[in-house]
């Protein structure tokens, strides 16, 4: 009975297909699974961070829009300046976070406390980001009552000194625009 196959090898040879991977299907999978995280984290990461540097830049648009309209709406100046602490625009870098706040005296916030209430504070950005202003910009920004700036500048968002990933915000007397990229994170 040569060619005769009974029902109890056909059970067992069912039953030792069914029970589960091989070893060369177990470590292909492995294989294929790092692989393919090898090319998704870093895309991931690299999204993480163009995520929070558009953050950052939205964050200081609104400080820059909010400034601008209550210098409008109570009739002085308003200026965006560096945080040294909650209260103080005393020193410190623009990573550190920023303030608005009323400048009644229109006195330069980098070298005295405001002369004001501060109207909004944010804080330091997170380790490895920056901000920095061009030269017009590196201590304060006022707007005057009519709304406009006193200076036309950059202020640029980076990760790590990355350029190619930075974000600015550019702004003219009246009117403020964002932008990617920056030929220098330190001196934009």
């Amino acid at each position: 009975m040569r060619g005769c196959v009974r029902a109890s090898d056909i059970a067992m040879t069912s039953e030792m297909h069914s029970r589960g991977f091989t070893m060369i299907e177990l470590l292909t999978a492995i294989a294929l699974a790092a692989v393919i995280m090898g090319l998704a984290v870093p895309s991931f990461i690299d999204f993480m961070i163009r995520n929070r540097l558009n953050s950052y830049n939205n964050e200081f648009v609104a400080a820059l829009a909010i400034a601008r309209s209550e210098a409008v709406r109570r009739g002085t100046t308003v200026s965006v300046c560096k945080r040294a602490s909650d209260t103080s625009c005393v020193g410190g870098a623009w990573s550190n976070g920023w303030l608005v706040v009323v400048n009644t005296a229109n006195v330069n916030p980098a070298t005295t406390a405001p002369s004001g209430p501060v109207i909004k504070v944010h804080e330091a950005l997170s380790s490895g980001y920056t901000l920095n202003g061009n030269s017009n910009y590196k201590n304060y920004v006022t707007f005057g009552a009519d709304g406009s700036a006193n200076q036309n500048g950059t202020f640029v968002f980076c990760h790590n000194g990355d350029a190619a990933s930075a974000r600015t915000a550019i702004l003219t007397r009246l009117r403020v625009r964002v932008g990617e990229g920056a030929a220098d994170c330190v001196n934009p």
